[in-house]
């Protein structure tokens, strides 16, 4: 195993034309072949080159702003991720002439490969779970196709056995046991997590299934099946396909060479979506409906998923005092309840933070905000949910930051927010462990609340303030640390 950590070119790009039907033109700043697409969500998807110079593209903000990745000696063929952590890409190590696959644990920000003792092509890939991974491609000792198992994290493979296609492209599991994987000749069926295969369609090409039941493969023909596979239908016969997916039983987009068709009736009848472009080949959907394509001369157009409840205008974050603000602004909502705040540090998974109520139906301007105070330093990724009234959720908002505690002197920061109701946060800095006492004054002097009165650590340390019972007006707040007194006023306004 070779752990690699992939050098980046960081492309600040907009997107830059608007079609019909909500496509929309996304600039990688990459003018090759893009041949593969694999959507994480909404706002997070990853892209293969095709052409001489390999590249992986990628975006956490819907393609706004594009990375690319150098891959050097690897040439990628196929890329796949179980959740928005762990992924893989075969392909093939040019310096080592082997076949070959990077694994990545941490969203894509570092790749471990695992070159393959084996004289063969790696073209597809699937990961079930961390450990337990499948390749498709070739067998170049028996020209034959072939599917290579893993079940201890890509370190050892095992050959599987039955009727492959002559050159396995294309590899898709319904359920932990039941997979198919497809070529240019036939399509193949497992029941046992991909150690036996037999044959289920005599033609092959990419496929899709919504569920176990209902699924497409698209080649030169579209075929859909219904019964997970036992029998299949010829649907239609427009033009060669390269490839298909569908977000239901009724709402499916194919690509056919520089045209994106479309359907709302499970398959029946198709209108083109969009034209005018090179060749497409391939296009993949987030559950929440946000499509992506791509294609030859760099093309990537996304489709955003039907109505936008909530247009953001609007998103930071800021370090104020002993934690991270995060404010954002609103230009129209429709149907709004509010927004959920989750934090992710480092490779830990993210966590809730908190939530903040919507204002329903308006469309006026709205202004929001929301104060974190991490416990430690480290690099931190915000996301924020949009929740409709109907219960319908959307990240439509993400941002990183650097978080570090460093207190060099004492200090108490301003409350927020002020003017407040019916809580406010307070936050304070102190260079060395002291005992610290911090108390709310009314205006006529007299203590109303005790909030620390202990000895207690350096570093920044925060506070709620929750004056629910108390009456509107003016108080303040004094903090006493070893010898420093700090002092501030707060506005309750009910």
């Amino acid at each position: 195993m070779k752990s690699i950590l992939i050098s980046s070119l960081l492309l600040i790009l907009t997107s830059i034309t608007t079609y019909s039907q909500n496509w929309t033109e996304l600039n990688t700043g990459y003018s090759g072949t893009i041949k593969k697409i694999e959507v994480i969500d909404d706002l997070t998807c990853l892209a293969l080159t095709g052409s001489f110079d390999d590249y992986l593209l990628y975006t956490y903000d819907g393609g706004i702003v594009w990375t690319m990745l150098p891959f050097g000696q690897f040439t990628p063929s196929d890329i796949d991720f179980y959740d928005t952590q762990n992924g893989i890409i075969t392909g093939y190590d040019t310096d080592l002439g082997k076949p070959s696959l990077c694994k990545t644990t941490d969203g894509g920000a570092t790749w471990d490969e695992y070159p393959q003792d084996i004289n063969a092509r790696f073209y597809s890939a699937v990961l079930l779970n961390p450990q337990y991974c499948i390749i498709g491609g070739v067998d170049i000792d028996n020209s034959s196709g072939m599917i290579w198992i893993s079940e201890d994290g890509c370190q050892t493979f095992t050959p599987a056995s039955g009727d492959f296609p002559a050159m396995v492209t294309s590899l898709l599991f319904t359920t932990p046991l039941k997979g198919f994987c497809s070529g240019s000749d036939k399509t193949s069926l497992t029941l046992d997590g991909g150690y036996s295969w037999y044959e289920t369609l005599p033609s092959g090409g990419d496929i899709h299934f919504v569920d176990s039941l209902f699924g497409f493969c698209a080649s030169e023909y579209l075929y859909k099946t219904t019964n997970g596979g036992s029998s299949w239908s010829t649907m239609t016969s427009l033009a060669p396909f390269s490839s298909v997916w569908f977000i239901d039983h009724d709402q499916g987009w194919l690509t056919s060479e520089g045209n994106i068709l479309s359907t709302t009736d499970g398959g029946d009848n198709w209108v083109i979506d969009l034209s005018g472009y090179p060749d497409f080949k391939d296009i993949e959907f987030s559950d929440n409906g946000a499509g992506y394509a791509v294609g030859e001369s760099g093309a990537v157009v996304k489709k955003e998923s039907g109505a936008v409840p909530v247009e953001l205008s609007y998103f930071s974050l800021d370090i104020d005092g002993a934690g991270i603000i995060l404010k954002w602004k609103t230009a129209t909502e429709t149907n709004n309840f509010g927004f959920s705040i989750y934090r992710k540090e480092n490779e830990k998974e993210k966590i809730k933070l908190g939530f903040v109520e919507g204002k329903g139906t308006t469309t006026q301007t709205q202004e929001y905000s929301f104060f974190d105070y991490p416990e430690n330093p480290g690099s931190y990724i915000y996301f924020l949910e949009q929740i409709d009234l109907n219960g319908g959720k959307k990240i439509i908002g993400q941002k990183k930051t650097e978080f570090a505690i460093t207190p060099e002197k004492f200090r108490i920061y301003p409350n927020y927010p002020n003017p407040f109701n019916p809580s406010t946060n307070l936050s304070f800095e102190i260079p060395e462990d002291c005992y610290v006492i911090l108390n709310i004054y009314d205006i006529q002097g007299r203590r109303i609340k005790s909030l620390v009165n202990e000895k207690i650590s350096a570093g920044r340390h925060n506070t709620t303030i929750d004056m629910d019972t108390n009456p509107g007006g003016v108080y303040f707040y004094h903090l006493q640390a070893g010898d420093y007194n700090g002092y501030g006023k707060l506005l309750l306004v009910k």
